[in-house]
């Protein structure tokens, strides 16, 4: 009886492990991207609980903006990896979407044309897709489309599985957002490491983190933005300047997350927008809350922060500076190439649009924010009813429609 019993339990555990790696693989944050976290200690907390950590000396805000400036011998930014993208020289893409165009499945198909947004994890990627959506739903309009929108896509699939080295580059324009690369790093750790599964932000932690999410972030941005295939770093090392040179020149336009403002207007005017184009209201802020999709729950959003021990690794280790060699070199070329492009489109009609966007969107925060639901409540509930038009993006389109016809913008 008690052989049978045990046999019972261990088959019982074999089955349970099969179908949590199923779930794991098929299912784990299925509405942003198939991140496994690593197995690692957990802090026994629910979302509110999560606590709060003192800022002591040993402890640094996660802010590593210019660290890719003092890395010892960095890659050369060569003239050729730096390109001013230029204004559409043709009608702005716009097909009808599917029926059904705001469905993840949808979202996650290949397609050949179209407003093509790759979304790249925590660099701002909730606001600029629902940007992305604004535009396709304002030239929609425009030409009286029998869909809301132009067919877009707006969701976090790598490049190459959407069969984007395929696309009709009259028929699409194809664009994405960087941010710097350690910054990105620290963030997607917290949010679905800490913020969602509660993994303590140690040092052994952070870097486990590194090497076992699947798939793998080893030189994140040359994986996700390729459009050919994702860079391996063991087998194309040697091809890191190649594989910038053409995410450089197979997108329309390429952007930076902490110079937002700047390159959403520098691509209004790329694509002969209005500011209206590309107002937003994030319904992501640190100290909020997400978005209430994934598990149909709230998750908290804490603020990042790194030890001292943490900061110097990112700052002079050889592991490191190998684990995101070719995203420093593509960010660079892309802030580069967003300077080289500003200059183009002129300083002085550039300066005027940047005036007036950020006037638009300091009214739009004072008009609207109280005003629109969001998906998460201030307090953490979920908000079935809410005023984005998908997930947590495109919120308050109605209200940003009043205030871009204010008489003093």
């Amino acid at each position: 009886m008690g052989r049978r019993f045990f046999r019972g339990a261990h088959l019982g555990l074999w089955a349970f492990g099969i179908c949590f790696f199923i779930w794991q693989q098929f299912f784990h944050l299925k509405c942003l991207e198939k991140t496994a976290i690593p197995s690692m200690p957990l802090l026994h907390a629910s979302p509110k609980e999560i606590p709060v950590f003192p800022e002591e000396s040993h402890l640094e805000k996660a802010d590593m903006g210019d660290r890719i400036y003092s890395l010892k011998e960095p890659i050369a930014l060569f003239p050729n990896l730096v390109r001013a993208f230029p204004r559409l020289d043709r009608d702005f893409p716009c097909f009808p979407a599917e029926r059904n165009w705001d469905n993840l499945r949808v979202q996650q198909s290949p397609t050949h044309r179209g407003f093509l947004y790759v979304k790249a994890r925590k660099a701002g990627s909730s606001t600029i897709a629902g940007v992305a959506i604004r535009i396709a739903r304002a030239m929609a309009q425009q030409r009286n489309l029998s869909t809301p929108v132009c067919h877009v896509r707006f969701n976090h699939p790598m490049a190459h599985k959407l069969d984007y080295s395929k696309r009709d580059k009259k028929h699409s324009f194809l664009f994405s957002i960087l941010r710097e690369p350690t910054s990105r790093f620290v963030s997607e750790f917290f949010h679905f490491g800490l913020s969602r599964n509660f993994v303590q932000p140690t040092d052994d932690n952070i870097k486990a983190y590194m090497w076992e999410t699947k798939p793998s972030i080893n030189n994140y941005y040359l994986r996700w933005l390729s459009v050919n295939k994702p860079f391996n770093y063991k087998s194309d090392n040697r091809d890191i300047s190649s594989f910038v040179e053409s995410i450089i020149n197979e997108y329309d336009f390429l952007g930076i997350s902490e110079r937002l403002d700047e390159s959403l207007v520098a691509l209004q005017m790329v694509l002969n927008l209005t500011t209206s184009d590309i107002l937003y209201l994030s319904a992501k802020k640190r100290g909020g809350w997400d978005d209430g999709v994934y598990r149909q729950q709230c998750y908290y959003i804490p603020h990042s922060f790194i030890s001292s021990t943490m900061k110097h690794y990112f700052q002079h280790s050889e592991e490191w500076y190998n684990f995101t060699v070719g995203d420093n070199l593509l960010y660079r070329a892309v802030n580069a190439s967003l300077d080289r492009t500003i200059e183009s489109l002129g300083l002085k009609e550039f300066n005027a649009n940047l005036e007036t966007y950020r006037r638009a969107l300091k009214k739009a925060d004072i008009l609207c924010r109280q005003n629109v639901t969001f998906p998460c409540s201030s307090g953490g509930k979920v908000n079935v009813e809410n005023d984005c038009l998908v997930w947590d993006s495109a919120c308050g389109m109605d209200c940003l429609d009043r205030v871009a016809k204010h008489p003093s913008l």
